[in-house]
């Protein structure tokens, strides 16, 4: 029977483009193909040879298919590693029992050398696994410019380069910025590195490193043994480091800095690794320039805000010094003239005008102070105002609010709004009561501020926006929102801003 199943084997086995080889049940090979000689790298088929001769450096895994084959089970294994004169091939292995009557008297071996296609896939997974680490180096580095967008410049640079280190796989990293003459480096974050490296690194000069030279070269830096580099400083050979990469933080064509990589271990840092760490260097010097363009308009706004409030200063208190002195003056003459009743009408106009300049110069000092929404949040911020300005100038005020989380910039806003409504009472409309309800809905978030004061025609300013109300529209409609203000003749203001219900939020009671 086996004989009848070798004359099979060399019938059809030489044509076929597998490797095909029959085996007793001592698995001593009896027949193969031509196709098998080759994948073995036998020049004559070495028949009555056991498996575990032809194949001893993997014959170990090849034992326990053979062990099911044995007892009559059809076993098939994709990408095997097997060793060849010392190459190591990927075969697709299926091993079949050969019956005869009831008895499993042997099995075939039918190889499928894949080794190219499971190279090539290999290949392609690892470009694929370079690839997701790449691009998930980039998000995490924009995830931690927007979740540190108000943290200093410094906390959100070592965080990037944890993010960096991670990436590259590095055991120790650091990030320096060209200062503004472009002739010096400046460490800004750094991790894993000896402390005396680090103290040499505070302050270098741009000319002078592997740093420097990346940034002076614009181009990035690969070393496997720093020590045999003549840029490597006496220190940097010292440490414990052995292998450097360092690449320029660009935008918009200018270098503003270098990101710098080290292995202690004398494992250099790949092409893959060096595309990585470029693509990252350059998202961090976005992060950079953003952060640069954010402080350049917060501190244009801080002008703006401080000019604003001089002016306003300035005019308050010309128009109340100069009103107290017209006002004392005519209350002297009157004095001096003897005529008492003329002179109590203007000590009382005198005393009315120092009372409001008062108010106003009140309104200004809590104006001046730093902003405090960030410390204590957009409820209690409303609360200090009123007790600091409104409470001082003998206004009842009232604040009834759900504490409700939002977003730094739309508190801002609302507590612009509010502010803004805030003020027209107390230097325009001549409240004696404000009221204050900031309030969660399944509509959204409403705001609403009402005084008691004299009141205004509304469509008298339209036009010509005073009392802020061009600034306070302009900020709702920032945020979506709708402003509504209603007034009139001595029935006092009601402003209501209603912001829409996809804002996020969660609110608790507050008393």
């Amino acid at each position: 029977m086996m004989d009848k199943l070798a004359d099979t084997l060399t019938i059809f086995g030489n044509n076929l483009p597998l490797g095909i080889a029959l085996f007793d049940r001592d698995q001593q090979m009896q027949r193969c193909n031509r196709t098998w000689s080759r994948y073995i790298d036998y020049a004559e088929a070495p028949t009555h040879t056991t498996l575990a001769a032809i194949l001893p450096s993997s014959y170990a895994g090849l034992a326990p298919l053979i062990v099911r084959v044995l007892k009559g089970e059809r076993v098939e294994q994709e990408a095997m590693p097997i060793v060849v004169q010392n190459d190591v091939l990927f075969w697709d292995i299926t091993l079949t029992p050969q019956m005869v009557d009831g008895e499993v008297r042997g099995f075939v071996l039918i190889a499928n050398d894949v080794t190219e296609r499971h190279l090539a896939q290999q290949l392609l997974e690892r470009r694929v696994s370079d690839r997701t680490r790449k691009l998930t180096a980039l998000y995490d580095i924009m995830a931690v410019a927007t979740e540190a967008w108000n943290q200093p410049l410094d906390a959100v640079l070592h965080a990037c380069l944890e993010k960096v280190m991670s990436a590259t796989h590095a055991s120790g990293g650091a990030i320096q910025l060209l200062d503004e003459t472009g002739e010096q480096l400046h460490l800004h974050a750094h991790i894993g590195l000896d402390a005396e490296l680090v103290e040499q690194i505070e302050v270098t000069s741009a000319d002078s490193g592997l740093p420097g030279w990346t940034a002076t070269h614009d181009d990035e830096l690969v070393l496997k043994d720093v020590n045999s580099d003549q840029r490597t400083t006496d220190v940097l050979r010292q440490s414990e480091v052995n292998v450097y990469a360092g690449a320029p933080m660009t935008v918009q064509g200018r270098v503003i800095g270098v990101v710098s990589v080290f292995r202690e271990r004398r494992r250099s840092f790949g092409a893959d690794d060096i595309a990585l760490l470029s693509s990252v260097a350059d998202q961090v010097a976005s992060v950079v320039a953003q952060r640069e363009v954010l402080a350049a308009n917060e501190h244009l706004l801080l002008v703006q805000e401080r000019n604003r409030l001089a002016r306003e200063l300035h005019d308050a208190v010309t128009q109340s010094l100069y009103s107290l002195m017209l006002f004392a003056g005519a209350s002297k003459r009157q004095l001096q003239n003897g005529n008492l009743a003329n002179a109590l009408h203007f000590t009382t106009q005198l005393e009315g005008t120092a009372q409001q300049a008062l108010k106003e110069m009140r309104l200004l000092l809590h104006n001046l102070r730093p902003a405090i929404l960030a410390e204590v949040g957009l409820v209690r911020a409303l609360r200090q105002r009123l007790d600091a300005v409104e409470a001082r100038a003998g206004i009842t005020a009232s604040l009834r609010a759900d504490e409700i989380e939002l977003s730094p910039n739309i508190e801002e806003a609302i507590y612009f709004i509010a502010s803004e409504a805030l003020n027209n009472a107390l230097k325009h409309a001549h409240a004696t009561t404000v009221q204050i309800t900031l309030q969660q809905s399944s509509d959204g978030v409403t705001l609403t501020i009402s005084d008691n004061g004299i009141g205004f025609d509304p469509t008298a300013l339209r036009d010509s926006g005073g009392l802020g109300l061009a600034s306070m529209h302009e900020r709702s409609e920032k945020l979506d929102a709708e402003l509504v203000l209603i007034s009139a003749e001595n029935q006092g203001t009601t402003i209501t801003l209603t912001l829409p219900s996809n804002l996020p939020f969660a609110t608790c009671h507050v008393p």
